[in-house]
């Protein structure tokens, strides 16, 4: 169970990552949330997405493209800082299918 809400929080603080690796504009992300831009500009650098919010963000943006460069950034990374192995990197991205 603890290792379920690692993930969570692990996803949860890379999400501004997730959404910029996509390459979706904000507005069209605002669109589809029936969300102001502003507002979702807002939340976005608070990352302040609720719960609900994150679950359709990623419906809309997460795919092979988006998991491709996310998963060979957060290599490089593992890499550099020797904190995620790629296991432990495959094991989350398999989490935010």
């Amino acid at each position: 169970m603890l290792e379920v809400l690692q993930q969570y929080k692990s996803l949860k603080d890379r999400f501004n990552e997730i959404l910029a690796l996509s390459g979706y504009r904000l507005d069209f992300l605002a669109k589809e949330l029936n969300m102001q831009k502003n507002t979702m500009s807002a939340k976005k650098q608070r990352n302040s997405f609720t719960d609900d919010e994150m679950y359709k963000l990623l419906t809309i943006v997460w795919n092979e493209r988006t998991e491709d460069k996310f998963l060979h950034q957060a290599m490089k990374e593992a890499e550099k800082d020797g904190l995620m192995s790629q296991n432990d990197i495959t094991k989350m991205l398999d989490e935010c299918k």
